[in-house]
């Protein structure tokens, strides 16, 4: 058994050595090229091995796009593209000029002509480009394999402020750390724990929350875990239970929002893929069935709510009294930002609203963003609150908002009003009208400290006091 396992991990080293000696041979002709084929090269050098990472996700001959952001990119794929490209090898397909919509880190179902491949931005290196792919392409695996429930997406920023509930989850993200050190014998013992630990966070914040965190763990766990586990393709030491462990070290301030809750996630639920890997040999495809990690946990423990005795043995082991006394300390997050707090930022504000008048101005819009470091708040629902975004992108079959730095409010579209609305924080406010207080444009196009705006058709403009409204229509 040892000698067999040598030899395919000798076969893969031989196998990953060749394809990066082929790759190597593909002439560039300015570091623009080399930098985009260089990622290009590590990231087929884990696709020669992704078929072992999950059950259909990835083959050696998966299409993928990497690309500057609003600049140049390259297209890997053994099929032909259309457009205007320069074709550097047989796969490689290098665009000069930027493709459309890809102004965002990402886009996970790009079309281009009858290829259909997930788009990332290059990153500060090869493997956290790869570890991008990886993720947000587990994101398009899931739509098709996922069993997926409906889940609200809002979870009231009151819901965590309960001290209790705040050290709860931090003991949670604790006791998962036990478990990845844990002895195999030890881990069914601790997941119970968890389990148990759930059910208290349940019978204190209610179901909602606790659905939500369930269905951010299992998506975004899951992600997370295909990318960080990519790492381990092309270098077999990669320690992905250390990256993990790392991750769940975020938010130290603990959990106070949607954004904290988000971001809390990534880390618990990738430790709970590698604890049922561990402990199923199936895991991969149970999870694909299952509505959630948690779930299908209770169904392998055959776990049964548990009683009063049960909760307080389980709170005599661990340092309960610690951890409120800690998140009774952590109660006021500097990032977080509601509506009150946003309006105040500057009076100068942009008032974007984007009306959708068809079913096909709906599914045309592609709205993407990156949180950035200051994250974001959800003060109501399909309302969200930007301080510091990395990138908005909104897309629409004549429309175009960029936003970057600029501090945003962005309220999604209703069933009764399908309306795109957004807030944007400005110094102060461009002239759009010569002057004059209101107008209508045929057409507009402008930048202005931070944000891109342009529409092919006719635009309302209208100032009122430090506001100035932008209307536009999608047909």
């Amino acid at each position: 058994m040892k000698f067999t396992a040598w030899r395919s991990l000798l076969i893969s080293s031989l196998l990953v050595t060749w394809l990066a000696a082929c790759s190597s041979q593909i002439a560039t002709e300015n570091e623009t090229q080399r930098e985009l084929v260089e990622h290009a090269q590590y990231i087929e050098r884990a696709a020669a091995q992704a078929e072992e990472l999950w059950p259909d996700f990835w083959s050696a001959n998966t299409p993928f796009i990497v690309y500057f952001r609003q600049g140049p990119a390259l297209l890997v794929s053994e099929h032909v593209p259309e457009g205007d490209y320069q074709q550097l090898s047989e796969r490689y397909y290098y665009y000069e000029d930027s493709l459309p919509r890809l102004s965002d880190s990402f886009h996970i179902d790009y079309q281009l002509g009858n290829i259909v491949a997930t788009a990332v931005s290059l990153q500060s290196n090869p493997q956290d480009t790869l570890n991008l792919l990886f993720h947000e392409a587990f994101h398009g695996y899931q739509r098709r394999h996922f069993s997926r429930t409906a889940v609200a997406e809002f979870v009231d920023p009151d819901a965590f402020k309960n001290p209790q509930i705040r050290a709860l989850l931090q003991l949670r993200r604790d006791l998962l750390e036990q478990a990845l050190d844990a002895p195999a014998e030890r881990v069914p013992g601790l997941l119970d724990d968890l389990l148990t630990i759930d059910h208290l966070l349940v019978m204190q914040m209610g179901a909602g929350p606790m659905e939500r965190l369930h269905q951010l763990e299992i998506i975004e766990g899951t992600a997370e875990y295909i990318g960080l586990t990519a790492g381990r393709l092309v270098h077999p030491r990669f320690n992905v239970t250390r990256r993990v462990k790392d991750h769940l070290q975020v938010n130290p301030e603990g959990v106070h929002n949607s954004s904290d809750l988000r971001r809390y996630s990534y880390g618990t639920g990738a430790a709970q893929v590698i604890l049922a890997t561990r402990v199923e040999q199936n895991a991969q495809q149970q999870i694909n069935d299952a509505s959630s990690l948690n779930a299908l946990l209770a169904e392998w423990r055959q776990f049964e709510e548990p009683d009063e005795a049960r909760i307080n043995e389980l709170l005599a082991r661990y340092p309960i009294e610690a951890l409120v006394e800690w998140a009774y300390q952590q109660s006021s997050p500097d990032q977080a930002l509601n509506l009150e707090q946003f309006a105040a930022l500057t009076d100068a504000t942009l008032d974007f609203a984007i009306h959708l008048k068809s079913k096909q101005a709906t599914a045309g819009l592609d709205v993407n963003f990156s949180s950035g470091t200051g994250g974001f708040t959800q003060p109501q629902q399909g309302s969200y609150v930007l301080p510091q975004p990395q990138s908005i992108s909104i897309y629409g079959n004549m429309t175009k908002l960029l936003i970057e730095g600029a501090a945003t409010h962005m309220q999604s579209p209703g069933d009764e009003r399908p309306v795109l609305r957004l807030q944007v924080k400005v110094d102060s406010l461009p002239v759009l009208c010569d002057g004059n207080e209101s107008c209508q444009l045929e057409s507009i196009d402008f930048t202005w400290q931070g944000v891109e705006f342009s529409h092919a058709a006719e635009t309302s403009i209208r100032q009122q006091g430090s506001h100035l409204h932008i209307d536009v229509i999608e047909l």
